[in-house]
């Protein structure tokens, strides 16, 4: 894995050089390229260069702990050394989900329409189910939900849709 990110930090680097060149900037397509290679990459980079510095926080918290003879600096590494485990447990768990194969259709919006009928009292109970779950899924996952028009005596539960989102 870390192979992989290091040759991701490369690439990166790379593309920001290359971006930084008039001749690139002069190529809209090329630009426009790199510039979505650039986008898909910063988060993992960022989140590469976080783990970095944690484990080196847990190195350096290390030494001081081998070195220090005063109780408070001890401490005080101590305290650090802890969050920057935390951190670096978190953050292992987060490269592992970036480094994920992307799917094709990732870019693509969806449109999702739901319309219940008038006098089907059921199908509006399971429409409302669809919603509520369809919008935990989209907060949770970091997409954007946007809600055109709900009609609140179609959903009589659904008093504030913003409650949901």
């Amino acid at each position: 894995m870390f192979d992989k990110l290091d040759g991701i930090l490369e690439r990166y680097d790379e593309i920001m050089e290359q971006l930084n060149d008039p001749n690139v900037v002069s190529d809209q397509n090329n630009f426009r390229k790199l510039m979505k290679e650039q986008s898909d990459l910063a988060p993992i980079v960022e989140a590469y260069k976080a783990y970095k510095e944690a484990k080196q926080t847990v190195e350096d918290s290390l030494m001081i702990l081998d070195e220090e003879s005063d109780e408070e600096m001890r401490e005080l590494a101590k305290e650090e050394m802890n969050e920057a485990k935390e951190q670096i447990t978190e953050l292992e768990e987060k490269l592992k989900i970036l480094l994920l194969p992307k799917d094709e259709n990732d870019d693509k919006n969806v449109v999702g329409a739901t319309v219940v009928g008038a006098t089907v009292v059921g199908a509006t109970v399971v429409v409302g189910a669809t919603i509520v779950v369809g919008a935990t899924v989209v907060v949770t996952s970091s997409l954007k939900l946007y809600v055109i028009d709900v009609a609140s005596d179609s959903l009589p539960f659904l008093t504030d849709f913003t409650d949901i989102v």
